[in-house]
């Protein structure tokens, strides 16, 4: 056990995300919208743009069809981990539990590159999680950002 394991209060392991399996209609309806408009931009002479949408479907099939990682998190005396990286209690504004299926800590952050963190709870003891937490930050009604929202309902 390292010494930031043993400072931790709480410790969970969960995928980074939530895996959606995706049948070869949906990847056949990404790579048509993507061609579309890629065609588009170059009947209005926008060739580079048009790169820039091939680049981008083709980023987005790869990414569905990869598996996400098991991280290790964690809740300790100094702030929050996920996996190897710390955020300090200092940095963050406020905290809430999403009890949603499945449910999420949603964590509002100083910093500039991630304003709002979105970590999966998985099988962990929720209440014991609001305990916790509510000794060091400030529990405040958050909301996932719509993006993300969007990107789930277009099965992403």
């Amino acid at each position: 056990m390292t010494r930031m394991e043993r400072e931790e209060f709480i410790t969970w392991r969960a995928p980074e995300y939530e895996y959606r399996k995706r049948g070869p209609d949906w990847f056949w309806a990404v790579g048509i919208v993507g061609v579309g408009l890629a065609v588009t931009a170059v009947v209005f002479g926008n060739v580079l743009f048009a790169v820039l949408l091939v680049i981008a479907t083709s980023a987005l099939l790869l990414q569905a069809l990869k598996r996400p990682r098991v991280l290790e998190f964690g809740i300790g005396e100094r702030g929050i981990r996920i996996d190897k990286t710390l955020y300090p209690y200092s940095t963050l504004e406020a905290f809430w539990i999403d009890e949603g299926e499945p449910s999420h800590l949603l964590v509002k952050s100083e910093k500039l590159l991630a304003p709002l963190l979105v970590i999966p709870l998985g099988d962990t003891d929720t209440p014991r999680v609001r305990e916790t937490l509510l000794e060091f930050v400030y529990e405040e009604k958050l909301r996932e950002p719509l993006l993300q929202k969007i990107l789930e309902l277009v099965g992403f």
